[in-house]
């Protein structure tokens, strides 16, 4: 995490008031988090920050594309992504997290936002990936599969009772 500096945000430099900060994430930053399911995307962050004599605000705001395996048609596509969050930070004898609060010494003088932001994106990430193509010009979704999947659909749909299992299944009570 040391080598994402800039990430770094120089909180004792800072004078009391609001601050911006914009950042630039892609495939390299995902690299620096070994366990993520994230391997590809690119992301525009931006960061208000509110320096105050009591805590620090930061409302971070993103957008993007993050690269991932349609749930629907097994394609890799680019899926949106975009988010709003809130972290304050407060002051405490020593540096501890909570929820929506991080904890830091009141001596800290600088914060590196990096691991925050990749939080942020990944819990931004739905977990059925699916893609609205129907609603593209040019559908990037394989065409191929989804027809196989409405050809399957339709058949499963048909009504046919001729399974006796399910019928001796329909059958049984509940004592």
């Amino acid at each position: 995490m040391d080598t994402l500096v800039e990430f770094i945000i120089p909180i004792s430099g800072l004078k009391i008031g609001s601050h911006t900060f914009d950042f630039q994430v892609d495939s390299s930053f995902f690299e620096h988090f070994p366990d993520s399911s994230l391997k590809e995307g690119t992301f525009k962050v931006h960061l208000d920050f509110e320096k105050r004599l009591d805590l620090y605000e930061m409302h971070f705001s993103f957008s993007g594309f993050t690269k991932a395996a349609c749930d629907r048609c097994l394609t890799d596509l680019n899926f949106p992504i975009k988010g709003e969050n809130l972290l304050l930070v407060k002051f405490a004898d020593e540096l501890f997290e909570d929820v929506d609060v991080l904890y830091i010494p009141i001596k800290t003088e600088e914060l590196n936002v990096a691991k925050y932001i990749y939080e942020y994106i990944s819990l931004a990430v739905p977990f059925i990936k699916t893609f609205d193509c129907e609603s593209e010009a040019e559908m990037p979704c394989d065409t191929e599969m989804l027809a196989l999947l409405d050809k399957e659909k339709g058949s499963d749909d048909s009504g046919s009772t001729d399974n006796p299992i399910w019928d001796d299944l329909k059958n049984i009570k509940f004592n």
